[in-house]
């Protein structure tokens, strides 16, 4: 379905706050008049300045003074006037009282949404987790904590809390490993398609037809 012009550009907003470089919020700002792209901007520290560090410490500041909001960006990227246009902004916050002035004063009015997790976004914020609250992690210590997971979820195969943590160990495991997941999943999903699959046994468990070996 072709989507509405709202729907459009907060999906590229949403795409524009992937990169944000302050990791404590990913907030992303498009700046449209008469549905063409004036500017875009995120959350984060000025050009040619490091990048906020991913660090227990920083992730619990109430607000992070090095970086600047995707709304404020936006209106500095601009390269034209912005008096009329319209800024669609997605993050995990609202839009704040002084992005709303400035906003204001340039005739900018606003839209905002509140990001949707994408498997993007999720990978991201799970590998950010990870790095700083296990940072002695190999893939042997993440295989053997998937594992134990993997028979709590047996036990109880309706467990979402134990559901989300295979996961979220699947997800640390391709981390340690230095593979993306999703290209890893992408390629044995092909593998799979090309496969012959057997009838369920007397537990439902389909596996693959093995080819003989002569």
């Amino acid at each position: 379905m072709r989507p509405s012009w709202d729907d459009y550009w907060f999906t590229i907003a949403a795409t524009v706050a992937t990169r944000a470089t302050c990791p404590r919020a990913n907030i992303g700002a498009v700046l449209v008049r008469q549905n063409r792209i004036l500017s875009t901007g995120y959350n984060g520290v000025p050009a040619g300045q490091p990048h906020c560090p991913v660090t227990a410490e920083h992730m619990a500041l109430a607000h992070c003074l090095d970086s600047l909001h995707a709304e404020r960006n936006a209106l500095a990227n601009a390269t034209v006037q912005t008096y009329g246009a319209t800024m669609f902004v997605v993050g995990p916050r609202v839009v704040c009282p002084e992005c709303r002035d400035a906003m204001k004063l340039c005739g900018v009015d606003y839209r905002y949404r509140p990001a949707v997790p994408t498997l993007d976004s999720v990978i991201r914020e799970v590998n950010e987790w990870q790095a700083v609250t296990f940072p002695r992690a190999t893939p042997a210590s993440v295989v053997e904590h998937l594992r134990r997971e993997v028979q709590e979820l047996v036990a109880d195969p309706t467990d979402l809390s134990e559901l989300a943590d295979v996961v979220f160990l699947a997800v640390g495991l391709a981390y340690e490993l230095g593979v993306d997941l999703k290209t890893v999943v992408a390629e044995k999903l092909a593998v799979n398609r090309a496969r012959q699959w057997s009838e369920p046994d007397h537990l439902g468990v389909v596996e693959h037809v093995r080819e003989a070996v002569s």
